[in-house]
């Protein structure tokens, strides 16, 4: 039935308009207010839920009250007692509740609050998705807070994808956690309404995303809105997203055109079309949605470590099981390391002969990690201190150099700067605080670890060495201090070990270093420091 058809039937009936019970009225009913639909907190059943009118559509129907009113003869209608229930309803509707979400809502959706605010649009637009010689229309919602694109379970079978299995965990704000062990990496093309498509890697799927509905009245906006008249734009209702494109995709997310005002939401084109978001300045009892995802590969990482470890003894080892990845890795090893009598050289692993690094957009991200670094150095002196010196002591040592005027500007197209934070171990005493360069920084999709390779594993096997513990009386360890530092990298890669300092001052001028010897981070380093 239309909604219309409904409410006569709840009127014919005698049911409670909230519950859909008989017996009562909606002023006696014992529930709390039964409507799910998003921004909606009347004292109604969703099924009875009335789309508020446009404002062509408030115009219309008065036109044909006013008419209705001519037609008519004055006094009262046959029907005066639908009438007076038709009031009571509009009554009913009229009526909101003005606490804050129950305690049943929020066990149940945690990372969700309800407040009276004014109405927020999220950036969401209608998309078409390609595979497998099938293609689906649905809505995406683009989430700059996102490290990981995903897409709903259900929407990927229908397009027919599949791709590698491995388990998936989600942190959300609130700190409560989700795993999906079944998550599998998917890709696909996606288009908006100007048809040009663009291919998605690496999507993970999940079975549930519950992303925020909305419903965009278009029509309604560049009317109350002279920056938002005349884009083209189609308005949708109860839209439901079930791709969420995070900033694994940032070409996706990125505003080629903007219209913004002083009031009002902002108007975005995007490669994938134009996305209204941002808050309206009317009244509007409403949800905020605030989600952070984040995949944890470390968990991954650990188990995968545990479960090799478990099947030391069982294991068949065959030889010449070698990547390709490997292989060339060993080839660079051999190619590039040389001694020169004092000091082993080496180069990086690189993945490509020629790679290409995002200059620019690193020195940014660089520059920000150091004003984060530098607000944490103002705040704990001490630990000021040992950052300041431990930068000393790398430049008098070797380690790093500090690049004059001109060799800033000469620039390659290895360039690279790297962010550089500390971190301590507490299972030493005392502790000892460790500078470590953030390789895996990405920049527009990529980082310096993305762009090498981590080389062949050559450590020596844990079992064989607690098998070797049994054949003698004593064991000798040994410890190389500060071993990545004693290894040089050649000059021509030196150029993608760039960072920043100023001896922790905002106001002193921004010096350019580069670290000249291998960095606690990349992910070649391990593979480089064994075979040196």
């Amino acid at each position: 039935m239309s909604v219309e058809k409904r409410r006569e039937l709840a009127l014919e009936k005698r049911m409670c308009f909230n519950c859909l019970r008989q017996g009562h009225s909606f002023r006696n009913c014992q529930m709390r207010p039964n409507c799910r639909t998003e921004g909606c907190t009347a004292y109604h059943h969703t099924f009875l839920h009335v789309r508020p009118k446009t404002n062509d559509e408030k115009r219309a129907s008065q036109k044909e009250e006013t008419k209705q009113k001519i037609k008519e003869p004055s006094g009262q209608s046959k029907d005066n007692k639908k009438n007076q229930d038709k009031k009571e309803v509009k009554e009913i509707d009229a009526q909101a509740p003005t606490s804050s979400t129950s305690k049943e809502q929020e066990d149940v959706r945690t990372n969700i609050h309800a407040t009276k605010r004014n109405k927020v649009y999220y950036q969401i637009l209608p998309v078409t998705l390609y595979a497998q010689g099938r293609q689906l229309e649905t809505f995406a919602f683009l989430d700059h807070g996102s490290s990981n694109s995903l897409i709903l379970d259900d929407l990927a079978k229908d397009l027919g994808l599949q791709g590698p299995v491995s388990p998936l965990c989600i942190k959300w704000t609130n700190d409560s956690v989700h795993e999906d062990n079944e998550s599998q990496s998917v890709c696909f093309k996606i288009s908006g309404d100007n048809k040009i498509r663009y291919q998605m890697e690496s999507v993970r799927t999940v079975k549930k995303l519950s992303l925020p509905r909305q419903t965009l009245d278009y029509k309604d906006l560049h009317e109350n809105y002279n920056h938002l008249k005349n884009l083209p734009i189609q308005g949708y209702e109860n839209a439901e997203p079930t791709l969420l494109i995070g900033l694994d995709h940032p070409r996706l997310l990125t505003a080629t055109k903007q219209r913004a005002s002083k009031v009002g939401p902002v108007a975005a084109k995007t490669p994938i079309g134009w996305v209204i978001y941002g808050r309206t300045n009317s009244r509007h009892q409403g949800e905020i949605y605030s989600c952070v995802v984040e995949e944890q590969d470390s968990l991954r990482e650990e188990m995968r470590k545990y479960f090799s470890t478990e099947e030391f003894g069982v294991k068949v080892s065959t030889t010449n099981q070698q990547s390709e990845e490997d292989r060339r890795a060993e080839k660079l090893i051999k190619e590039t390391m040389k001694y020169d009598g004092s000091q082993y050289e080496i180069g990086l692993l690189w993945k490509q002969a020629r790679p290409i690094m995002p200059k620019s957009e690193s020195f940014k991200g660089a520059l920000k990690r150091l004003e984060y670094t530098e607000t944490k150095m103002r705040k704990n002196p001490e630990f000021a201190q040992w950052y300041t010196d431990k930068i000393k002591e790398y430049v008098e040592k070797g380690y790093a150099r500090k690049l004059t005027a001109n060799e800033i500007t000469l620039t390659t197209d290895k360039t690279y700067y790297l962010p550089h934070f500390a971190v301590v171990n507490p299972n030493k005493t005392p502790l000892k605080p460790r500078l470590v360069f953030d390789a895996a920084a990405k920049v527009q999709g990529l980082s310096l670890n993305t762009e090498l390779l981590s080389g062949p594993d050559n450590l020596t096997s844990l079992f064989g060495i607690l098998l070797r513990f049994r054949e003698g009386k004593y064991a000798v360890a040994g410890d190389i201090q500060e071993m990545f530092s004693q290894i040089k990298i050649r000059k021509e890669d030196q150029e993608a070990q760039r960072f920043l300092w100023r001896d922790g001052k905002a106001s002193n001028t921004m010096g350019h270093y580069v670290m000249q010897v291998m960095t606690f981070g990349a992910t070649c380093s391990p593979a480089c420091a064994q075979a040196v």
